[in-house]
């Protein structure tokens, strides 16, 4: 529940409702975020279990052992956290107030029902929310499953639209090059979702291997249940709130299962279980950000500047910090008027900044390969400032914006700048080893006789929880010796790659062609069960990538190969 969030639940069908077809890109995405989170997640729990990691920053703080880093990744992931958290604010908002009529200006009944999650957060912890995780998941799935049936029945499918009177013809059209180039865009951005602390903590507290391998299944076949049917209830809502008179609902997902409550009977309690799972997807998202704020804060600010306060001290101070987290989000969210779509446009590309830290830590074949943490700070430090200043500067409320995704261009600075100052200032003689080819000893050879990456003492974090040695890539590597890895195998991530163009609609924009003099069809687009050829065959194609994960996920044990003198 904590991955189909508020988004996926109301902002799917509420996108599909405004842009047609073009939400499949929900679906198309899940593929590249699965991808990030399976294949980072099994090392990443390996290394919580034998370094005693406890927060989504400890790897950092382990495999760099730099404050600058360590305190420059906990912002971005607290950033990225609250402006999430916004977006259910956000959300919730605009479901609950036409729910109930409430004008949707009220923020009355969105500050009291935060007040509810923020009060089971504090009575519960994480015990409290993994419980509510698991019943909120259960009311969605169900409610998902249902309301097709339900549409099918009592309105008609896809196959029963007819373009010529569909309320918006346009949708039969071919995307625009700008959507496509979007669309392509955005999922390569989602893969950032494994470095979001509320789903790497979930990872750290799954029972074991075999119960993290079921998540990893139900991650994968869950959007065929959630972003599909989104698609398919925002794009049947348009004709149905036509057909009944209603036009540019504030809350589309909502006015749509209204239409669904006044056919009384089964589909009025199928339309109840939908409202009551739109809350519980928000609620959900909500509880778990806002509790791995809370941890994040506590542990690495709080904890460190206070050591010797008491359980009962750190326990009311995290309250504190998780109180002042939800008191910005609602601020932030009640006063964005922009929707939750231009949130996750900027939520994304914050959280994808502290990507290439990750990655440059977990992976690697020679110690060497690791940048110096500052040259890390300094890349990820770049990307978060041209994140905000090209997005508000440039995107946000500029309609004549290019389709620049500022997390994939904001990322790619953060890398540039990391290797030109690891190059130009920390550490030249890899300047030299990419010029001349002449390979230089790593740290991880014992016969090198070079150093450890120093910084200065006041850099040094305290580390004597991980362990007395260092964390090394070979250390990291022996970790994992006998696990299949499939994102070390080039072919497989050029696979990925490929599989994200391949589901991304490339084709001629605009087709068929409305006439703008009488606003009829040119000649009539082809359908495919009711659906757009293209959106069909987009479907088709999205398996590949699901099957593939399926069989990553098949192909791994169900407990870690332990060795412990690899490991020591």
């Amino acid at each position: 529940a904590s991955i189909f969030s508020g988004y996926t639940v109301i902002g799917v069908p509420n996108e599909s409702y405004r842009r047609g077809f073009y939400g499949f890109r929900w679906l198309a995405s899940f593929p590249y975020i699965n991808y990030g989170f399976i294949c980072t997640g099994v090392r990443l729990r390996k290394a919580s279990l034998v370094r005693n990691y406890s927060t989504s920053v400890d790897f950092i703080t382990d495999r760099f052992r730099s404050q600058l880093l360590r305190y420059t990744i906990l912002a971005i992931q607290v950033m990225g956290s609250i402006i999430y958290v916004a977006a259910q604010v956000n959300a919730l908002q605009s479901t609950f107030n036409s729910m109930f009529g409430i004008p949707i200006a009220s923020a009355w009944p969105v500050i009291c029902i935060f007040t509810i999650i923020l009060a089971f957060e504090w009575a519960g912890g994480l015990a409290a929310v993994a419980m509510s995780d698991s019943i909120q998941g259960l009311v969605m799935v169900v409610s998902f499953c249902c309301i097709p049936f339900v549409i099918l029945k009592n309105y008609g499918g896809w196959h029963n639209l007819d373009p010529i009177t569909y309320a918006k013809p346009e949708f039969y059209q071919t995307p625009s090059k700008e959507d496509q180039w979007s669309f392509w865009q955005f999922s390569l951005i989602n893969v950032c979702f494994f470095s979001l602390p509320h789903l790497m903590q979930r990872l750290y507290a799954a029972r074991d291997l075999s119960s993290l391998k079921v998540g990893f299944v139900v991650q994968t076949v869950g959007p065929w249940l959630t972003s599909l049917v989104g698609v398919f209830i925002g794009t049947i809502g348009v004709q149905m709130l036509y057909d009944a008179g209603v036009e540019n609902p504030p809350s589309p997902f909502t006015a749509i299962i209204e239409q669904l409550l006044s056919w009384g009977g089964f589909p009025e309690v199928v339309g109840i279980i939908a409202l009551t799972a739109s809350l519980a997807a928000i609620m959900s998202t909500a509880d778990s950000l806002i509790i791995a704020i809370s941890q994040l804060i506590t542990v690495e600010v709080i904890w460190p500047l206070k050591p010797d306060a008491s359980q009962s001290q750190l326990t009311w101070l995290a309250r504190g910090s998780s109180f002042v987290a939800v008191v910005i989000a609602l601020v932030t969210g009640i006063l964005w008027k922009s929707g939750v779509s231009a949130l996750t446009a900027i939520n994304f590309p914050v959280v994808m900044q502290a990507v290439p830290a990750y990655i440059n830590g977990l992976y690697g074949s020679t110690e060497t390969q690791r940048l110096h943490p500052w040259s890390l700070a300094m890349g990820a430090s770049a990307g978060i400032i041209y994140t905000f200043s090209f997005f508000f500067g440039y995107i946000f409320h500029n309609t004549e914006a290019k389709p620049v995704d500022t997390g994939i261009t904001g990322v790619l600075l953060n890398v540039f700048v990391s290797v030109l100052a690891e190059f130009l200032v920390f550490d030249r003689s890899k300047f030299m080893q990419l010029v001349t080819r002449k390979k230089i000893k790593s740290d991880d050879d014992e016969k090198s006789p070079s150093i450890p990456v120093q910084t200065p003492v006041w850099d040094v974090p305290n580390t004597k929880r991980f362990g007395e040695s260092n964390l090394t890539v070979s250390l990291l590597n022996a970790m994992m010796e006998g696990f299949p890895e499939p994102i070390r195998s080039p072919a497989y991530n050029a696979m990925f790659l490929l599989s994200v163009s391949i589901i991304t609609p490339l084709i001629a924009e605009g087709q068929p062609v409305i006439s703008e003099a009488t606003n009829e069809w040119v000649s009539l687009p082809p359908t495919v069960l009711g659906i757009p050829w293209w959106f069909f065959k987009q479907i088709l194609l999205s398996i590949l990538p699901y099957a593939a994960l399926l069989k990553i996920i098949w192909d791994m044990p169900n407990e870690y190969p332990f060795n412990e003198e690899k490991i020591d």
